[in-house]
């Protein structure tokens, strides 16, 4: 157990630290018209990446076991992140940002807007949700519906990523779009 947990809590501080530098590429490459397409690229990625796992490791708990699935798991990051790692860039800045602003200042500006104590509240909200239904469907269909690992797999991969991907990828687009009119109606799409 103790070293699932302390396994665990690496992969999150080191996934915590991905959607800020991800933002902040994202911010360095695209313009702010193409922004919501790329993230919604980005999580149909996420998605994709999760619908086949989700497949793959239902297929290899069911054939190999649990602790193969595990391992066999981890060989796709990190083949993929020393790819990275050796081809891609830190994209060049402009050096003209303003001086960051003082914790005191940006946490007036966010007590001062209702609409973003609601998000701040609404989002961790949502992501526990998320996670426990995403966490517990697979044993929900594995006990409840008598299914074994590679059926709850592949069909918990089938939802995720191609629901979910393809949700995200169009959302992101029609916000693009729908900005380019009115940006209050693109947000409401992304609302």
């Amino acid at each position: 157990y103790g070293q699932l947990l302390l396994g665990r809590v690496i992969v999150g501080a080191t996934e915590c630290a991905a959607a800020p530098a991800c933002a902040s590429l994202v911010a360095s490459l695209y313009s702010a018209r193409e922004r919501a397409t790329i993230f919604g690229l980005i999580f149909l990625g996420s998605s994709c990446g999760l619908g086949i796992a989700a497949v793959g490791g239902g297929w290899l708990a069911t054939s190999y076991g649990w602790r193969a699935a595990f391992f066999l798991a981890g060989i796709p990051g990190l083949v993929i992140s020393s790819l990275l790692l050796c081809t891609t860039r830190e994209p060049p800045r402009d050096d003209h940002r303003a001086a960051a602003p003082k914790i005191k200042d940006v946490a007036l500006e966010i007590l001062c807007r209702p609409a973003t104590i609601y998000i701040l509240i609404a989002l961790p909200l949502s992501a526990a949700a998320s996670s426990s239904i995403s966490i517990w469907t697979a044993s929900f269909y594995i006990r409840v519906h008598g299914m074994n690992l590679g059926r709850a797999g592949l069909i918990l991969g089938l939802v995720c990523g191609v629901g979910l991907g393809s949700a995200a990828a169009i959302t992101g687009f029609l916000a693009d779009r729908l900005s380019d009119k009115s940006l209050a109606k693109g947000l409401v799409l992304v609302a």
